[in-house]
């Protein structure tokens, strides 16, 4: 059976995977090659195990902010925002609120050996990917 702190990892690396490491992303089925999927999977478990995540300061700010940005301000004081924008003002909302659960997720549990393996694969990828984008142009 596994645990509820490797399941935890496993979100977080496959939402690592899909974001910096586009290769492996492209080459993945549509449904499980999707941030999109494991994203909504973490704010679903995050839900389900630890709930009083979602009550610290920061997210709170921050999720009272997101819906300034993009329920508020756009049907009030940015009218004329196009499409276009107000997408692009949605996903940084969207990722800002993944990255700061995923942070606090790791200071609330205080897994700061984990929390800097993240980082670490994370540079992984960053430079696997650089290398590879030079190599083929």
């Amino acid at each position: 059976m596994i645990s509820i702190k490797r399941y935890f990892y496993f979100l977080i690396y496959m939402m690592l995977i899909m974001t910096f490491l586009p290769v492996v992303n492209i080459n993945l089925p549509p449904v499980i090659g999707s941030f999109h999927f494991y994203a909504l999977l973490w704010v679903l478990s995050l839900l389900l195990f630890k709930p009083a995540l979602f009550g610290k300061k920061a997210i709170l700010q921050v999720m009272i902010i997101g819906v300034l940005f993009t329920v508020i301000f756009p049907l009030t004081i940015w009218r004329q925002l196009d499409e276009w924008n107000m997408k692009a003002i949605l996903y940084e909302f969207y990722y800002i609120f993944i990255s700061l659960t995923i942070y606090w997720y790791f200071i609330t549990t205080k897994d700061y050996y984990g929390f800097a393996r993240i980082i670490k694969v994370t540079l992984i990828f960053i430079i696997v990917t650089a290398l590879l984008q030079s190599i083929l142009l």
